[in-house]
Parts: structure tokens; sequence; C-alpha cells
């Protein structure tokens, strides 16, 4: 724990973070109890590789809607490199730490909606903690205002705040948030940067829809994976389970190599290295998203499995007891 200032905040302290490529640094609020995530947040000492993609783009000017701001991981140091945020965030608890942050960085172009950004205007449930909260349709979930992003930023968004940056992160409710900005997005045509939640073989197809959606809307999507912005169709294999989609509109030409991206497709080794993250992940559903691909693999893109990192990934796959219902079709394989 590194306290950076006299503050006092039942509960919380300061922790000072470090923007080394643009030289300037900002506070952070995090747990006194300590948690998983703050100690995550802490191990990266400054902007996360999302968050300076998003510095890059804005150039210290326009304005970022960072949907599911959380305790402003992406939200503060934007800020701070010059841009006016708009923090749209649902969970109390987070925005007391956004709230806090914003005074404690001297932020004056910073405002904070709490509320869930959705398809309608009312009322809408979520459950979980600060962390990975989630809208939710069954019993007991906590109420919380939500409202259409279109009218959520009448207020805030002018058409002439350019450039326009749309984050959005709420674990699995991206196309809703997507729908309720409608206007925004055939008026204001802005970039959109949302994760995209994928579970390879379960049928539900959200995250297919939510790429379908960007495309319809006249986008072109690239996957991002560290330094590389891989251009991909809605109907792609997303080789990992949780991910996040750059969505430029078609008619905006952007030199994202001048940002110091690549712009290519993922090698094959890239993606068998992939999907072996997904299967030695430890968490179930990163693992049957590993064995979903393997299988969508073998309908689409047979030569794959040929390869000595494939069977190796199958054979490991295999003998995860929670994937007993794959295993017929996974033997296949080899």
């Amino acid at each position: 724990k590194s306290p950076t200032q006299d503050f006092v905040l039942k509960g919380f302290y300061l922790y000072r973070m470090r923007d080394q490529e643009l030289g300037f640094t900002y506070d952070l609020v995090f747990k006194s109890s300590g948690s998983d995530y703050d100690n995550w947040v802490a191990s990266l000492a400054g902007p996360d590789e999302n968050a300076r993609l998003l510095m890059k783009l804005l150039a210290g000017d326009g304005t970022l809607v960072d949907v599911g701001a959380n305790i402003g991981t992406i939200a503060i140091p934007v800020s701070r490199s010059g841009a006016d945020v708009v923090a749209v965030e649902m969970h109390p608890e987070n925005c007391l730490r956004l709230s806090v942050a914003a005074v404690v960085n001297g932020l004056k172009h910073f405002a904070i909606i709490q509320a869930a950004a959705s398809d309608y205007d009312g009322i809408i449930h979520f459950q979980g903690g600060e962390v990975g909260a989630n809208v939710y349709a069954g019993e007991g979930g906590i109420p919380a205002i939500c409202m259409r992003l279109d009218m959520m930023l009448s207020r805030y968004v002018q058409k002439n705040a350019k450039p326009l940056v749309i984050k959005i992160d709420v674990e699995g409710h991206e196309l809703a948030v997507l729908r309720g900005s409608r206007q925004i997005i055939s008026t204001l045509r802005p970039i959109i940067f949302f994760e995209s939640i994928e579970l390879e073989g379960s049928g539900s197809g959200g995250a297919r829809l939510t790429k379908q959606f960007m495309k319809d809307a006249g986008y072109a999507l690239y996957l991002m994976r560290g330094k590389i912005l891989s251009p991909k169709e809605p109907s792609d294999v997303q080789e990992g389970s949780v991910c996040d989609f750059l969505a430029l509109p078609n008619e905006r030409k952007l030199d994202l190599a001048a940002l110091g991206y690549e712009v290519r497709s993922l090698t094959v080794h890239e993606r068998l290295s992939w999907v072996k993250e997904m299967a030695r992940f430890q968490d179930p559903h990163h693992q049957r998203h590993a064995a979903g691909v393997l299988l969508r693999w073998q309908n689409e893109e047979p030569e794959l499995l040929k390869q000595k990192q494939a069977i190796q990934i199958v054979r490991e796959v295999l003998k995860l007891d929670h994937l007993k219902d794959l295993k017929p079709r996974l033997e296949r394989l080899l």
C-alpha cells in the first residue's frame, strides 16, 4: 500500500499511479481492507493498454464517455491527459471512489452519472460487487436508475465535441447500451471501444449480435490483442473469451499504425497461443470457450488442428472434468 496524501475517507486510501509515457501522475481510491482487483490495478503502476489506446485516439482533446467506469482506471488518466470525461457507473461504491478521485486529482471537466446505460429509461436491477457487477433479470437484484445514452448524454455531448469516443464495459450488457445510443451513433459517429464476452458453442450469440450491430451501423471492427488490431467480421472466431474491440466509422480514415499499433490478422501461432491461454486459465468459462473454438475449427479451419500445438491443447481440455459432455467430440479431433 502506498498512501500518497493526508486524506481521510473511512475504509479507503489513495494510491499513486504514473503515466511514464505522458509524464503525469494520478491517484486512484483503493480499499483499506485490500482487494484482488485493487492489487491487480496497483501492479500495472499506470494506465493499461486500453487506456493508452483511448488517450491516443483523443490526443488530449474531445470527450470520452466511459460506460462502466468502475473506479476510474481508464477515466481518471484519460481526464488527466486533457480530454473531457463523462463517467457512467451504476455501482454506488464505485461512484464514491470516482467522485473522490476526481476531487483529489483536480479534474475540472469530469462528470459522473450514477446510472446504468441500457436501451430504455427506467429502473434496472444488478447483482455483484464493485468489480464485475452486472445487470440481472432474476429475483433479488439491487435496483438502479437506467437510461439510454441518447437521453443521458444530451447535456454533456454536443455535435461539435470532437473527437468523441465511447468505451463500453458492462459485463455482457453491451448490446443494450448500443441500442440505446442509436441517435448518437447515427449523428455523431463516435469511435466505440467495447468489451465482447463470448462462449463459443453456447448458442447464445450475444457478443456476435453486438458486433453485427456495429457492422450494420457502418463500422469496421478491430479485435485488440496487445499492440495488434486485427480486422474482424462479426461471425469470425473470437479466440479469447473476453476481448476488446475497436469500432471505427467506415467513413473515417484513421492511421492506426501512426498510433503505434499493428493492423493485421493474427498469425496461426498467435491464435493457437491465445486458445492455449484460455484452456489453461483457471476458470471453467474460459476453458469451455477454448474447447468450443477447437470444435469450430474442425468445421471451418481443420488445417489448424493439424498443428502440434493444437493437438496439445485438445489433450489438455480432455483432462478437464467439467467438459465431459464434450469429450466424444473432442476425442474425434485427435
